[in-house]
């Protein structure tokens, strides 16, 4: 089993002096952890003052402050995990969850509305546990406060939870009706519901194998 881990964090004040170096540290730690196969991903972004990190492990005791200790004097505060809400598929094995090709790995934010935070993660369960949407095999959503997270891969494989299952999605006919757009505060984004941001590094072990390092 794969798990996948998401986190956020606040940047201080001592980021502005030490910026370059710890990030230069930060990125030889994310190479060694896949290296010495703790990880197999590990992809870092910056929005603003804020840092998202996603990790895939096959260790299920993985926590942001060993994997990146160069970080921590740069940091408000400790790391703190998000909660996933949104997946479309399930890593069950190094096989099911090998890439193959060059990827590129993509972080996008977005905040929902405050009243609309509960209907958003009720809805995006439901259509997990259905498992009938069809949707990008590594894409994630995560949560903390009102903020959702997205980590994605490009090019894209189009996949479902419920492979031995065909249908259309009942659910997520049911969560069009509610005008998704509603849900999303769009004086942060825009028109559109996510924004891309800044990627600082990101590798993962197929990376590696081919020395292509971050």
């Amino acid at each position: 089993m794969i798990y996948r881990f998401q986190y956020t964090a606040y940047l201080n004040s001592r980021f502005a002096e030490l910026g370059n170096s710890v990030l230069n540290s930060a990125k030889a730690e994310a190479k060694n952890k896949i290296a010495d196969k703790t990880c197999i991903t590990i992809a870092l972004y910056r929005y603003d003052n804020m840092l998202f990190l996603y990790c895939e492990s096959a260790d299920n005791r993985i926590c942001a402050e060993n994997l990146l200790p160069s970080l921590t004097e740069c940091l408000d505060g400790n790391w703190l995990a998000m909660k996933n809400v949104y997946y479309t598929s399930v890593p069950v094995s190094d096989e099911y969850w090998s890439r193959q090709g060059k990827k590129t790995r993509i972080g996008r934010l977005a905040r929902l509305m405050p009243g609309k935070v509960n209907s958003y993660v009720r809805y995006h369960k439901a259509i997990m546990e259905e498992g009938l949407f069809e949707g990008e095999k590594y894409l994630c959503i995560s949560l903390y406060g009102n903020t959702l997270f997205l980590y994605s891969e490009s090019p894209a494989i189009m996949t479902h939870i419920r492979q031995n299952l065909k249908g259309e999605s009942e659910v997520i006919n049911e969560w069009r009706k509610l005008n998704p757009k509603s849900h999303f505060d769009h004086g942060f984004s825009g028109e559109s519901n996510f924004i891309t941001i800044e990627e600082i590094f990101s590798a993962g072990r197929e990376d590696i194998l081919n020395e292509q390092y971050i």
